[in-house]
């Protein structure tokens, strides 16, 4: 554990060791950069992002990353299944723990101001997988880092049902209260607001773009 995130003569293998998915990776990522990975499927983004959460270990090198209760994971879709949506975004289930005005200025925020009405009111059990489509899915994993506020957020994929436009919009908001971004993303415009780019290929081959070396576009 450290106050960074830093990947030192890493390489990934898949499980079963027969795949060598990244190799010999050497960077550092300071709280408050940002790091975009990108590459086609199958190149190692989510090899690298589950080596990072700490799911996969096969592999050598030493990965430092802030602690657990410093960083929060989000994939491609809400990952909670079935929950009250006080829990969905976070927040104690208790009925009246937390005010609601905060809870409907993220929804707004992140463009579901209906959802609360939806959803049957904030305490009762909802399956998000069904009740939403895999963009509101998406907008509510913002919500949920909006309103826990973690150092660090790791987004494999988690923008991916959204327009570049949104995209851009979501993780500037995150950054904007203060959330060091790493994610994937599929998008070949979203440079900004990430301060680096980590670009993947076939063969466990990387390239690194660091922060002065990346248009930015507003």
């Amino acid at each position: 554990e450290g106050d960074a995130v830093s990947f030192d003569q890493v390489s990934i293998l898949t499980p079963d060791l027969s795949k060598l998915m990244v190799d010999n990776l050497t960077i550092d990522v300071k709280a408050g950069e940002g790091l975009l990975i990108r590459g086609a499927d199958g190149s190692g983004k989510s090899a690298l992002m589950r080596s990072l959460a700490g799911i996969w270990t096969s592999g050598s090198g030493v990965i430092t990353r802030p602690p657990a209760a410093d960083m929060l994971s989000v994939g491609q879709s809400f990952y909670i299944a079935r929950s009250t949506l006080r829990e969905a975004l976070g927040g104690n289930n208790t009925p009246g723990g937390t005010h609601w005005a905060r809870y409907h200025q993220i929804l707004s925020h992140v463009q579901l101001p209906d959802l609360v009405e939806r959803a049957g009111g904030l305490d009762t059990p909802q399956n998000w997988r069904t009740l939403l489509s895999l963009s509101e899915q998406q907008k509510l994993n913002i919500a949920r880092a909006i309103y826990l506020q973690p150092k660090w957020i790791i987004m494999d994929e988690a923008t991916s049902a959204l327009d570049g436009e949104t995209e851009k919009l979501y993780c500037q908001m995150l950054k904007d209260h203060g959330i060091t971004i790493i994610s994937t993303s599929r998008s070949s415009n979203l440079s900004y607001p990430h301060e680096h780019q980590l670009n993947l290929s076939v063969h466990g081959c990387w390239e690194f773009i660091p922060a002065q070396t990346v248009t930015k576009t507003a």
